[in-house]
């Protein structure tokens, strides 16, 4: 009966030692970088580049997408580093697509305050206008 036990305990142990082994080998030490939406370049996750977007990748991986390290941060000397801050909307894990973007521009309306009088040379006054549109010369 003890006999059994101990080899019961003796079968846990080397199972749990065959799981650790395992789970050793299973972890490589890839260096995690961030790439941006729209540069060619890899960085770590403190890098002053990563304000507006990053997504996670890994360092053989952005090797082989053609990015090069970053010049301010160094990537390829730093060890997994911690990652950012979670952003509201995260890319996805893709090759960045550049792409125009149009902006539309607001044409702002007339609020200027110049006067407008018409000097004796037939220009318009340079003044600031109060209230009713007219300098104090052309009142």
């Amino acid at each position: 009966m003890q006999f059994r036990r101990i080899v019961q305990k003796i079968e846990v142990v080397l199972l749990f030692l065959v799981l650790l082994q395992s789970c050793a080998f299973s972890q490589t030490d890839v260096q995690t970088v961030y790439i941006t939406a729209t540069g060619k370049k890899y960085h770590t996750s403190k890098c002053r580049y990563l304000q507006y977007s990053h997504v996670a990748i890994a360092l053989p991986q952005a090797n082989e997408r053609g990015y090069t390290a970053c010049s301010v941060c160094n990537p390829s000397r730093v060890k997994n580093p911690t990652p950012p801050a979670p952003r509201q909307s995260e890319p996805a894990l893709q090759q960045p697509q550049h792409v125009k973007q149009t902006v539309q521009v607001k044409k702002k309306t007339n609020l200027s305050t110049r006067c407008t009088a018409q000097t004796k040379t037939g220009t318009r006054c340079k003044r600031n206008a109060k209230t009713n549109g007219k300098c104090w010369q052309h009142q």
